[in-house]
């Protein structure tokens, strides 16, 4: 070796003490926004996994309604008429926290050509939803909320 490289005059002195300081400290904040951005994400999965579930449950409300109005044109009125129309219902257990909007229109079904045409089709349609405004579904409001959750289910029948 030659005796200029051992001495280099732009390294006297360094001896490295600060280097490992600047390195632990990008380290931490390296590390703090990698958790930051876990717990970010985890929370909007919980959320969207909340939805899911709420969707879920809004569609077996709105299955219920559906039942509703089959039994009450097929049993409570015999076949021959609507019920009362819109009903709201309301249902315990996981369902509580879903009003449904049951809707039923009858239309004559004239392929027999008597008269009076003693056939009817009947259309149920039943909106369940979690954030009602008097007390009935659709929320029609500009901005329902961001945990609003609505399902629309439709049945048609011939007795």
């Amino acid at each position: 070796m030659s005796p200029n490289l051992r001495h280099a005059p732009a390294l006297e002195g360094f001896t490295g003490q600060g280097f490992s300081t600047v390195t632990a400290l990008f380290l931490v904040v390296v590390l703090a926004l990698l958790g930051a951005a876990l717990v970010s994400v985890f929370g909007l999965q919980q959320a969207a996994s909340s939805l899911d579930l709420q969707g879920s449950r809004a569609l077996r409300a709105a299955q219920a309604g559906i039942e509703w109005g089959m039994y009450q044109v097929l049993v409570a009125q015999g076949g021959s008429a609507c019920p009362a129309s819109p009903q709201n219902l309301t249902f315990g257990g996981t369902l509580s926290a879903f009003t449904v909007t049951v809707e039923c229109s009858a239309f004559p079904a004239d392929e027999t050509g008597h008269s009076p045409n003693p056939f009817h089709v009947f259309r149920l349609v039943s909106t369940a939803c979690n954030e009602p405004v008097a007390g009935a579904c659709p929320n029609s409001s500009a901005n329902p909320g961001v945990r609003y959750v609505e399902r629309r289910v439709q049945a048609t029948l011939a007795p």
